[in-house]
């Protein structure tokens, strides 16, 4: 996955490009001309901020801390957004939007756990804590970046599903189970990245369905003893399968 600094940077650019075309095919919402430098600034401030929290926050419930700073954006901008939608400069009272985004924020914190949680098939070992490592058979994650671990000696079944973070899975006890049947591996990744580590003596048989994404397989010429079936789908995201 993209680092912070180049994540920001491409939205920022994405945003750049809407406000000209807003610009170019309807002048009539173009609400930036004659704003104050300071009003501009302090703008950006606030998008970033949003980007923040919707991208890097470490909890679930930090994600929607955005609500709060998009109802001050609205209020710093209230007077250009309501005349370019011809409803006046004071159209919604300030106190019912900065009451109504707080009381979301909250709200959400309390309905959603302030911590990183995954399938109840994992464990997470203490002293990899910190560095996002579980194991189990079934993972799903969203918004972070970790590595799961299979273990062979239970069984030879898997799923993952990463959606907007990075994920890097790892087979261990590779020397045991039934090498008269495959593995299997059934992924789901959405506009995230993906890297699967096989082991050097295994057979990869591909079958991922790529949607608007990227799927790398490097599979080597050693001696084959097992083979792996990887399944799934990548929709818009980079999916590297190696050994």
């Amino acid at each position: 996955m993209k680092n912070k600094k180049s994540l920001v940077f491409g939205i920022a650019l994405i945003l750049a490009a809407l406000g000209l075309l807003c610009m170019g095919f309807f002048p009539e919402l173009n609400i930036l001309s004659g704003l104050p430098v300071w009003k501009i600034i302090l703008g950006i401030l606030l998008l970033l901020g949003c980007v923040d929290r919707i991208f890097f926050a470490e909890h679930p419930a930090e994600h929607f801390d955005c609500i709060f700073l998009l109802g001050l954006m609205f209020i710093l901008f209230e007077k250009e957004i309501g005349t370019a939608l011809g409803k006046g400069e004071d159209f919604v009272n300030n106190w019912l939007v900065i009451g109504a985004s707080l009381l979301l924020t909250f709200g959400i914190h309390a309905l959603l756990p302030n911590d990183h949680k995954h399938k109840f098939e994992f464990e997470f070992n203490s002293d990899d804590e910190k560095h996002g490592v579980v194991t189990g058979s079934d993972y799903s994650g969203s918004l972070s970046e970790n590595s799961v671990y299979f273990d062979l000696s239970e069984k030879q079944q898997f799923t993952a599903e990463n959606k907007l973070g990075q994920l890097t899975i790892h087979f261990q006890n590779e020397d045991m189970g039934d090498f008269d049947r495959p593995v299997e591996l059934n992924v789901r990744n959405e506009l995230g990245e993906m890297d699967i580590v096989i082991p050097d003596d295994w057979n990869i048989d591909c079958r991922i369905n790529n949607s608007m994404g990227s799927c790398n397989v490097k599979n080597n010429d050693s001696e084959k003893l097992r083979k792996v079936i990887i399944s799934g789908s990548n929709r818009m995201g980079e999916v590297n399968i190696r050994q």
